[in-house]
């Protein structure tokens, strides 16, 4: 049986660990399924940012997707 991947994530975090961007990965290493941007998502994504920022500058809390260790680059 070959190696698989299964439900793997790859995504931009900001410095506060909140997500920017993300796509799922699964399927074996030879032919990975990846999840497809969504063209919504791709067109209104200038105003979801603002609407993030806006957010939290008024105390605003995301969705964590990583809270490790290891620091965010500046």
């Amino acid at each position: 049986m070959p190696a698989r991947l299964v439900d793997v994530t790859i995504a931009l975090i900001d410095a506060k660990g909140c997500p920017e961007a993300q796509q799922n990965i699964r399927g074996i290493f030879l032919k990975p399924e990846v999840d497809q941007i969504a063209v919504v998502g791709a067109l209104t994504e200038s105003t979801r940012h603002l609407l993030r920022q806006a957010r939290c500058l008024f105390g605003g809390k995301c969705d964590v997707l990583y809270a490790g260790s290891v620091a965010p680059p500046k």
